[in-house]
Parts: C-alpha cells; sequence; structure tokens
C-alpha cells in the first residue's frame, strides 16, 4: 500500500470520519491534510507507523500566508529517483482524473449529495445550512480564487508525501529563469536551438512571459483588486503561457502520450489537465503562481490567509475553495 493510504486513514481516524478502503489512493484529493496545523502534520508524521521519522528539522517550502513548515528540505530540483517516487503515484488514473474534472467542472460545478455535504460542511469549505446549488452558484463566483486554492492544496499533498518518503520538497521558482537556455531549467522544446535561426522564437516567448509575471509581481498593481479577479487574470494568461513554453518537444510527446492520457503510465504533457501534474515542471511553476498569493496578501495589508480566520487582525479568508466533486473517490 502506498505511504500516504496510511497516513490518509490516520487522518480520517482522527477526524472520526469512515477510514477510506485499502484501494483508495494516497494524497491527491484527500484533503483532510488542509485541516491540519502544521504542527499536527508534523506530529502525525513523526508519530505515525511511517517508516521515515520527519524529525523536528523541518522547513517551509513555499506556501505563503500560511505556518506550513513540513518538509525535511527544500530543494531547486529533485533527485530521478526521488522524483519517480512521486511521480508514479501522481501517474495514477484516479489522480489523472481529478485534476481533468477540476478543470473541467470548477467553473460549472456538478452537485454533491448530502455525505459529500456534510465532509464538506466539516471542513468549512461549505457553510452550514447552505444548499448544493448556493454552493454551486458561490464557488462559479470565485473560480478565480479556487484555482489558486486548489493548486495550492496539490503543493500540500506532494509535500507531506515527499516528507513521508524522507524526500526533500520542491521549491518553487522565486524568479522565472529568464533565458530558454537556463542551466538547471530550460525549455525543452529550445534545447538545440541556441544560435540558430529558431532561437529568436523561444527568446521572445519567454519574453512575454516574463512579461506578464512581472505585471503580477507588481506589489501597486496587486493593490485594490481582488484575489479572485487576479487568480481569473493568472490562470488566463501566465498559467497558460508557462504550461505552454515548459511543454515537452513533439517527439517526447509523441514517445510517452500513446493513447488516452487518463490511462497512461507516462505521460506527462503540460498542455492536458489529465496529464500536466506527472510533469516535474508544473510543480515549479505552479510553486511560483502559488507566491503571487503571498504578493497579493502583502500587496493588501494582510500577512495571513485561511479557510477560517476567527476575526484575526490581518488574515484572509478564502472565498473560492472547490477542490473537485472527485475527491471523495480517491
Amino acid at each position: 500500500m502506498k505511504i500516504l493510504t496510511r497516513l490518509t486513514a490516520l487522518f480520517w481516524l482522527i477526524t472520526f470520519a469512515p477510514a477510506p478502503a485499502a484501494a483508495a489512493a494516497t494524497f491527491c484529493g484527500s484533503f483532510d491534510i488542509l485541516t491540519f496545523s502544521t504542527p499536527e502534520l508534523k506530529k502525525l508524521l513523526e508519530e505515525s507507523s511511517l517508516a521515515v521519522v520527519a524529525g523536528p528539522q523541518t522547513v517551509a517550502c513555499g506556501i505563503p500566508g500560511e505556518d506550513f513548515s513540513v518538509c525535511r528540505a527544500c530543494e531547486d530540483s529533485l533527485k530521478p529517483d526521488d522524483w519517480e517516487a512521486i511521480r508514479s503515484i501522481l501517474a495514477d488514473t484516479k489522480h489523472r482524473a481529478w485534476h481533468y474534472d477540476w478543470h473541467r467542472t470548477f467553473q460549472s460545478p456538478q452537485g454533491i449529495d448530502d455525505a459529500e455535504a456534510a465532509r464538506l460542511k466539516r471542513r468549512k469549505m461549505m457553510h452550514a445550512g447552505e444548499s448544493a446549488e448556493a454552493y454551486a452558484n458561490r464557488v462559479a463566483a470565485f473560480a478565480g480564487e479556487s484555482f489558486f486554492f486548489m493548486h495550492r492544496s496539490m503543493l500540500k499533498m506532494v509535500q507531506v508525501e515527499l516528507t513521508a518518503q524522507g524526500k526533500p520538497c520542491i521549491a518553487p521558482w522565486a524568479k522565472l529563469p529568464s533565458s530558454p537556455y537556463d542551466k538547471k531549467w530550460p525549455m525543452p522544446t529550445a534545447a538545440g536551438s541556441a544560435g540558430g535561426e529558431d532561437e529568436e522564437i523561444y527568446v521572445s516567448q519567454l519574453r512575454s512571459t516574463l512579461e506578464f509575471a512581472a505585471k503580477f509581481e507588481n506589489e501597486k498593481g496587486l493593490r485594490g483588486i481582488s484575489l479572485n479577479q487576479l487568480g481569473e487574470d493568472v490562470r488566463q494568461t501566465l498559467h497558460t503561457m508557462l504550461h505552454t513554453i515548459y511543454e515537452n518537444t513533439p517527439e517526447e510527446t509523441a514517445l510517452r502520450c500513446v493513447g488516452d492520457p487518463l490511462f497512461s503510465a507516462t505521460c506527462d504533457e503540460l498542455g492536458n489537465d489529465a496529464s500536466s501534474h506527472v510533469n516535474i515542471h508544473f510543480w515549479k511553476l505552479h510553486g511560483y503562481i502559488d507566491s503571487l498569493v503571498g504578493r497579493w496578501l502583502k500587496a493588501n495589508g494582510y500577512r495571513e490567509i485561511s479557510v477560517e480566520c476567527d476575526g484575526r487582525a490581518g488574515c484572509y479568508e478564502w472565498k473560492g475553495t472547490y477542490l473537485g466533486s472527485k475527491y471523495s473517490q480517491l
């Protein structure tokens, strides 16, 4: 059984929810992780029956506005074996379907049953007394925030899984690479083009992307706009650009993505919602996109972001918290 299946079972046991079936998948969609504070998560990692102990020296690895310091280390890249351990989990069909379906439904959520509504209310994702229809309307109205919230949730889940396996977390890009031929994170499609006739194409693509990034990094530009609007703007522009410029070469895609990506063990194409999260560039670029939440908080006078602020000064309460209708099946 995969390592975090045991951890997820611990989460459910503590919250008095029915434990998932033995065949349940690991972190992806098991957002019970998000209901625990950092000390509680660290305690679970240290005291569970997992073979690897997290230990007291844990660090934060992105996730601005929250005290989420569960990582053993925060490294720019992972060793091939460390990445393969997480990639093989992400490539599972249920995980692919969860990410794929979220992107298909987050602006028009599907109906939820009574059991799922009860779970959402316990976790403060759905208001007490809120109907399924009202919840769907609220989700649609805050789709930009949900874009940030859902991908931040994925980042957290991967960090917990990596820590549980004794591996370092993937550090977000603090700044986007400034060259298509960056030594550590080159654009895959630009390989071999330096000095050639196609070089200007890749330089121009990256230049346009960096111009959008500068706009979203500008504190003055972030001041006064809603987090929801920022999420919509980022999703439709910078997010799409990053997925495009860091996609695999056509040859790599043809080799790895044979047939339906939902049922592939190898497909990691950034341009497909069923496979993008299996590509390591996904975690670098979404770590960077998540950092924009921190910039927005600072620009608008907030120090913290939470599902439930309980009146704390300087705390922004998430309004868009849609994680998808498939989470309970994982």
